[in-house]
C-alpha cells in the first residue's frame, strides 16, 4: 500500500508527552497515529469520547469550512453532516 506524508502542527509539550507515552508502549508517534486512524475508520467514529467542554464542534466545522473555501474544496455543513448521521441511525 502506498504511504503518504501527513503533516500537522501540535504544541511542542504535547508532542513530547505523546512521544514519551509511545516509548513506554513500545511504539513511535507514527505507529500511534496509524493505530488511531485505523481504529477510527473501522468503527466509523472517534474511538473515544470527546469532552465537549474543551472541544467546540461548531467552531471546528467553521474552521474546516474556511479551509475548504480557501482551497476551493467541497465541504458539508454541520446540518448536512447531522442529517446524514440521523439517516444512518434510522437505518439500524
Amino acid at each position: 500500500m502506498e504511504k503518504v506524508l501527513v503533516s500537522f502542527r501540535v504544541d511542542k509539550f504535547k508532542k513530547q508527552q505523546a512521544e514519551r507515552l509511545c516509548k513506554e508502549l513500545g511504539m513511535n508517534l507514527s505507529t500511534l497515529l496509524n493505530v488511531l486512524l485505523t481504529k477510527s475508520i473501522s468503527c466509523g467514529r472517534i474511538p473515544f469520547e470527546v469532552d465537549d467542554s474543551r472541544f467546540d464542534l461548531n467552531k471546528f466545522l467553521e474552521f474546516g469550512k474556511e479551509c475548504a473555501n480557501k482551497c476551493n474544496a467541497p465541504y458539508m455543513s454541520y446540518e448536512e453532516v447531522s442529517e446524514l448521521v440521523r439517516e444512518e441511525r434510522n437505518k439500524k
